[in-house]
């Protein structure tokens, strides 16, 4: 019988706009600090990213969009 343990699974809600480069340092630089604080092996760590376009992220009472690029 075949064991799958998944965990743990961190989201990650970001800005569209980051590039495949930050988003591969950010995912093994969190695998590693992940592993090192929890004692897992990489291997059942999972990273997902929800790029959030300006238009569809608020704060302070307004769109992203209206308030920076």
């Amino acid at each position: 019988m075949l064991c799958f343990i998944i965990m743990p699974v961190i989201t990650i809600d970001i800005l569209e706009g980051k590039t495949v480069e930050q988003k591969s340092k950010l995912i093994k630089k969190i695998t590693e600090d992940v592993c090192d604080i929890i004692g897992c092996p990489p291997e059942v760590v999972t990273i997902v990213f929800h790029d959030i376009s300006r238009d569809n992220w608020g704060s302070c009472g307004m769109q992203k969009s209206a308030t920076s690029k």
